[in-house]
C-alpha cells in the first residue's frame, strides 16, 4: 500500500529496502495463493472457527524457506468436525509443499478461546497458551472469513482491560498504560529468550542458528509492537472516554475505544506499527538505521536461512554469515535503544515508569 507508515518512511528517508519490500510483497501473494488452496471445494473453517496464521506469513516477512504456522482458531461449541477440518487443512498444505509448523506444537493443532481468554497467568496458563494468545494480538491474520479472528481478539484485549482497575477506573492517577497486558507482552518476550536455552539444551544445538538471528530481529520486533501497543495507550486516550460523566457509560466507551484500538493497531504488522510509531514521533535517525538493520537480516534469511539453520554455537566464529547477523543485531539494538531511552520526554518517562517495575 502506498500510503502505509513504512512506504512513508522509505520516501522521507530516501530508502530503498528491497529486502523488506520483497517480503512483504512476498508475504501478500502468498496469502491470496494460500486462500484460494483452503477455499477450493468444500468449506474448510465450520461458521465459529477462523483460520489463523502466524510468523513470517502473518509480519508480512515471507523468504524462501520461510515454515508456515497456522491454527484453526475455535471460538464456539467443541464439534468432532474440528478435528475433521484440521486433518483436511494439515493435508493440503503438504500436498502443496509447505514446509510444517515447528515441533513445540504451538501451530498445526485446534486452539479454542476459551483458555486462550480465561486462562491469564497461574498454573494453566502453559508456555503454548500464552504464546497463542499474545501472538494472535501481535503478529496473527485470518486467511477466509476473519471474524471469529476480530471478535476472540478484541475479547482479548476487554479482558485485559477490565481485569486492570487501575486503567480502566483510573483509581491511580495518571495510569494511562495497561500494565495487565503489558506484564504479559514482557513475560512473553521474557519467555521466548528462556526457550531459546531451552531448546539448545534439548535439542543439542539443531538450529541455532536460525533461531538466535530470529531472536535478535523478529522475536524482537514483535516484543517492541507490543510494547508500543501498550504505551500508546497513553497517546491515543480520547478524552470522551476519561471525561467527567464516563462512569455512566463505561461498557459502551470501553467497547468503542478498544474497537478503535483494534481497527487502529492490531491490523497493522509489527513493522507497520513500529514504523507508524516512529513518524509519529519524527524518530527519524534511529528510525534508519534501525529498518536498514532490518532489511539486512531479511536479506540474509532470503539467501542463506540454510547455512543459518545447519550452524550451531561451537561454529559461530568460524560463519561470516553469522558475523554479519551479530553486526546488524548490535545495530538494530542500538537503535531500539536510542528510540526507547534518547527519544522524546514523555516517551523516556512512559518507558521509565512502566517499562521495569
Amino acid at each position: 500500500m502506498s500510503d502505509s507508515a513504512l512506504d512513508k518512511l522509505r520516501t522521507k528517508l530516501g530508502k530503498e529496502w528491497p529486502a523488506i519490500v520483497k517480503a512483504r510483497d512476498d508475504a501478500r501473494q502468498e496469502k491470496k495463493k494460500l486462500q484460494q488452496l483452503l477455499t477450493a471445494g468444500k468449506r474448510l473453517e465450520p461458521p465459529d472457527a477462523s483460520l489463523v496464521v502466524f510468523g513470517s506469513l502473518a509480519r508480512e516477512e515471507w523468504t524462501r524457506g520461510s515454515d508456515l504456522d497456522w491454527t484453526p482458531l475455535v471460538d464456539g461449541q467443541v464439534d468432532i468436525e474440528h478435528q475433521r477440518n484440521t486433518l483436511e487443512i494439515a493435508a493440503r498444505l503438504d500436498d502443496a509443499a509447505y514446509l510444517e509448523p515447528g515441533p513445540t506444537g504451538v501451530f498445526g493443532n485446534i486452539a479454542f478461546s476459551h483458555p486462550i481468554v480465561h486462562q491469564i497467568g497461574g498454573d494453566d496458563d502453559t508456555n503454548k497458551n500464552t504464546t497463542q494468545r499474545i501472538l494472535l494480538l501481535l503478529e496473527s491474520v485470518a486467511i477466509g472469513d476473519p471474524r471469529v479472528h476480530d471478535r476472540v481478539r478484541l475479547t482479548i484485549l476487554r479482558r485485559y482491560l477490565e481485569g486492570d482497575p487501575s486503567f480502566v477506573l483510573r483509581s491511580a492517577k495518571g495510569n494511562t498504560v495497561p500494565r495487565f497486558l503489558l506484564n504479559d507482552v514482557v513475560r512473553f518476550w521474557r519467555t521466548m529468550a528462556v526457550d531459546f536455552a531451552a531448546k539448545q539444551h534439548q535439542r543439542g544445538g539443531e538450529g541455532w542458528g536460525l533461531r538466535n538471528a530470529k531472536l535478535r530481529f523478529s522475536r524482537k520486533l514483535t516484543f517492541m509492537a507490543g510494547l508500543i501497543l501498550c504505551l500508546d495507550c497513553h497517546y491515543l486516550q480520547p478524552e470522551i472516554f476519561f471525561g467527567d460523566s464516563w462512569q455512566s457509560a463505561i461498557s459502551d466507551r470501553l467497547t468503542w475505544w478498544l474497537s478503535d484500538v483494534l481497527a487502529s493497531n492490531l491490523s497493522l504488522t509489527p513493522l507497520e506499527r513500529v514504523a507508524q510509531f516512529l513518524i509519529d514521533r519524527s524518530l527519524d535517525v534511529p528510525a534508519e538505521s534501525l529498518l536498514d538493520a532490518y532489511d539486512g537480516f531479511l536479506a540474509i534469511l532470503a539467501d542463506k536461512r540454510e547455512h543459518l539453520k545447519k550452524l550451531k554455537y561451537e561454529a559461530k566464529s568460524q560463519s561470516f554469515v553469522f558475523r554479519d547477523i551479530q553486526d546488524l543485531g548490535h545495530k538494530f539494538q542500538t537503535a531500539l535503544t536510542s528510540i526507547l531511552f534518547n527519544g522524546p520526554d514523555d516517551l523516556k518517562t512512559l518507558v521509565q515508569k512502566y517499562g521495569i517495575f
